[in-house]
């Protein structure tokens, strides 16, 4: 996507030709085929993000599978229950292609559901530029932060009063695959409210 912006959208002449629109000395209507390039522009970068969106849903498969398939061996040692929200009170960061299809899937909602989550949005990125700034950052170890913020508890804006996620099928990998083990820059995490212990299953 960047390659095809940086070609057709960054070239001067491009920019030259639409120059005169952009300083409102010309409208776009009096130019047909300026018209035609930029929606010819707007088609091909709607089938990248497209194509996009399909691969990373084939990765979101995947992760629900191995959710899956880890709770069918091992569904004692999980607690992972409709109506449990600790996951949704993680700190973690988001890929740009799962920022994206949230936004795809949000904009699917009604006017009520997107002004409440908004409400939510403000009052968390309070609370999380409230945690960071208590923070303590080591010289030698520039990813402390990060640790840091891995120990914290924010609510998720997408986690509707009903302790339910709004947009469940859109929500990204992390959410998929929490309840159960994985390994992290070589150390292996797990939801706490699960059974899994070291050295055991």
């Amino acid at each position: 996507l960047e390659h095809l912006l940086e070609k057709q959208v960054k070239s001067s002449e491009f920019l030259e030709r639409l120059k005169p629109y952009r300083e409102g000395r010309r409208k776009p209507g009096e130019n047909p085929a300026l018209l035609k390039a930029v929606h010819r522009l707007v088609r091909r970068i709607d089938a990248v993000v497209n194509d996009l969106f399909r691969r990373y849903e084939l990765l979101a498969r995947e992760a629900d599978q191995a959710f899956e398939s880890m709770r069918g061996r091992y569904g004692a040692l999980m607690k992972c229950r409709h109506g449990c929200s600790d996951c949704c009170h993680a700190v973690f960061g988001l890929f740009p292609i799962e920022a994206a299809y949230i936004q795809e899937g949000f904009k699917r909602f009604g006017r009520k559901e997107r002004r409440l989550a908004l409400i939510r949005a403000e009052k968390s990125a309070r609370d999380l530029e409230r945690d960071m700034g208590r923070l303590e950052v080591k010289k030698e170890d520039p990813v402390s932060p990060h640790d840091g913020l891995a120990t914290k508890r924010v609510r998720c804006p997408l986690l509707g009063d009903e302790q339910a996620c709004i947009a469940y099928p859109f929500r990204p990998i992390t959410c998929r695959i929490y309840g159960i083990p994985t390994l992290i820059r070589k150390q292996i995490r797990a939801c706490h409210k699960n059974l899994f212990r070291p050295g055991e299953s």
